[in-house]
């Protein structure tokens, strides 16, 4: 678990070797497949083009979808199966608009296509041109493996608890946050002529009504906050999981001296808003005080009672600029104390607060921390991210100048490990990484993600990688006993006689492996088998105990002889941690 004052050095921090990729082989801790690259033929003919940024892949168990085209008005939208097969083109720009006119303009008018259950959503707008004031936009689902469009909402829908129709759909610039996807239902930004509006929900197939959640028209409708002065007001950036959505909001004064808000709310429609984040809120890690934190939008997304956001000072005192990613109970229990005054347990599997004080959020990662990978601290550009299932995916640059650092990270929230998933140099599809791609909100699903590279023959492509299975740490279960070290004259090596015994009272199933931890740097592990790359000792040697019957019986005992050079003659010092049931 996190510590609120938690920060890289104690972290603990994983690190992924290079990427391998022939054969799409299990890789240091991810296996990756290409999905689609100059070099693969599209169905309709040609081949596929894509650019960073613009294809905006996303996920859904197996199953994904991702924009080809190389500008806007070449787009056409995709799904396949994460192995790569199953490729089917969903829509284009001639395909016909259910319920509006003529063809598709855009296939990503607030956001490109999200996946879910099976079912594409995607924010297109049609040919009209006759109405001058309206966006003529709306939401519209496709069968993942292909079939008939059909509208959710559009701009010939009238707006609930208002006169007229939809004629706005939120932050055309905001990338992939104008609305989300679960559950057969999507939340959506929607606004009237003098742009009022607020958060609703639908059916994704089209049916039953639509339910306004907050709304800033027709009086205040989330009463449970008003702001300093006026209201708060332009509702946007959705994320529904559940029966709950989390939107943000902010009065006219923010963000210098007002308020802004990360809201949640019921699906019922009730209008009882609630707020688990505010401007008042100080973010962990920041060296400035007093703080005026402001929300990152589009970066506030939920899944389960857990919401993931990014946010900064928005008045810093110092030249620090502090900007990152944390975490907080959707329920608003990381923020609740107990009637003695002290906090209470979260809900949601955050820590407990230290004291009633303490902020409410805990970190993830920011830019007083530096990261596998980079050099030196993040930059503050960094932290595009998706989160799922309890990790996050995000990108990170470092202020190396003049060529800077970047990769893909996968943070999870049960135990503080960050994970390098990919970084610019890296080895992949037998190209070098050049440029990674902004993961989208929909870029996660479980064990699975997917992204966008650029290399530096100046291709691009549509990528997926898997988790591979991790070893469990069973040191608990495990007695160690070293021998002193003697010199090998005839290889010059030192060696160390070690026996292992089985003392949790169970069978220990295999591959069993010996980690060395914290190795001393005048020291090196001769006869290792490989470095860890998902265990929290990430990075550090290891030797495979190659057990014959591939089990660790209980009692059991194994003798290995270690091998070490030694730069210096110096004393070799190490602790041990054991991995087993995979690769550590």
């Amino acid at each position: 678990m996190y510590s609120p004052n938690t920060r890289h050095t104690t972290l603990g921090l994983c690190l992924l070797a290079a990427a391998a990729f022939p054969g799409m082989a299990g890789a240091a801790g991810f296996s990756f497949s290409k999905i689609v690259d100059p070099s693969t033929p599209r169905p309709d003919g040609g081949n596929f083009i894509v650019i960073n940024n613009i294809a905006n892949p996303a996920i859904d168990g197996s199953r994904l979808v991702f924009l080809a085209g190389n500008t806007l008005e070449t787009i056409s939208a995709w799904s396949a199966n994460a192995d790569s097969s199953g490729l089917v083109k969903l829509a284009d720009l001639n395909t016909p608009v259910p319920g509006g006119v003529g063809n598709f303009t855009t296939l990503s008018h607030v956001g490109a296509p999200l996946i879910k259950d099976g079912t594409v959503v995607i924010s297109g707008r049609d040919s009209n041109n006759a109405l001058h004031f309206t966006i003529h936009a709306g939401l519209y689902q496709v069968p993942a493996s292909g079939g008939t469009l059909s509208k959710i909402v559009d701009y010939n829908d009238p707006i609930p608890g208002s006169t007229g129709n939809f004629q706005g759909w939120g932050d055309t610039n905001s990338g992939q946050r104008s609305f989300s996807v679960n559950g057969g239902r999507v939340a959506f930004k929607g606004v009237d002529f003098n742009s009022s509006g607020g958060i609703f929900l639908a059916n994704l197939d089209g049916t039953g009504s639509i339910t306004p959640l907050a709304v800033d028209f027709g009086g205040f409708r989330c009463p449970i906050d008003t702001g300093p002065i006026l209201g708060m007001n332009g509702f946007v950036y959705p994320s529904l999981s559940g029966n709950r959505v989390s939107f943000w909001g902010n009065d006219v004064f923010d963000p210098v001296q007002g308020s802004n808000k990360i809201f949640t709310a019921p699906d019922t429609g009730a209008f009882a808003c609630g707020f688990v984040g505010s401007s008042i809120y100080s973010l962990p890690g920041d060296p400035d005080t007093p703080q005026h934190t402001r929300y990152s939008s589009p970066w506030i997304q939920m899944d389960g009672n857990l919401i993931v956001f990014r946010a900064d000072d928005s008045q810093p005192v110092t030249d620090h600029n502090f900007l990152g990613l944390f975490a907080v109970c959707a329920d608003g229990s990381s923020s609740v104390n107990n009637p003695d005054g002290t906090p209470s347990d979260p809900t949601c599997g955050l820590p407990k607060r230290a004291q009633a004080t303490d902020s409410p959020f805990t970190p993830i990662a920011h830019t007083e921390d530096s990261l596998p990978g980079l050099s030196g601290l993040i930059n503050r550009n960094s932290f595009a991210f998706a989160f799922n299932q309890g990790q996050v995916l995000f990108r990170a640059f470092d202020e190396a100048t003049p060529a800077f650092h970047e990769a893909l990270y996968l943070a999870k929230l049960s135990d503080g490990s960050i994970t390098k998933v990919i970084a610019k140099g890296d080895s992949l599809d037998g190209k070098q990484v050049l440029e990674l791609g902004n993961p989208g909100p929909g870029a996660l699903s479980g064990n699975k993600l997917v992204f966008t590279a650029k290399f530096t023959d100046q291709s691009q492509g549509v990528y997926s990688a898997t988790q591979q299975p991790c070893a469990t740490d069973v040191s608990s279960g495990v007695t160690v006993t070293r021998s002193g070290f003697r010199l090998n004259r005839a290889t010059g090596r030192y060696v160390q006689n070690i026996t292992l015994t089985n003392t949790s009272g169970s069978a220990i199933t295999g591959p069993v492996s010996l980690v060395l931890r914290n190795l001393s740097a005048n020291a090196t592990f001769a006869n290792k088998t490989g470095d860890t790359a998902c265990l929290a000792a990430s990075g550090a040697p290891y030797l495979g105990l190659n057990l014959v019957s591939g089990v660790f019986g209980a009692g059991a005992t194994v003798a290995r002889q270690l091998e070490f050079t030694n730069s210096g003659n110096q004393p070799i010092l190490y602790t041990t941690q054991i991995g087993a049931g995979e690769a550590p």
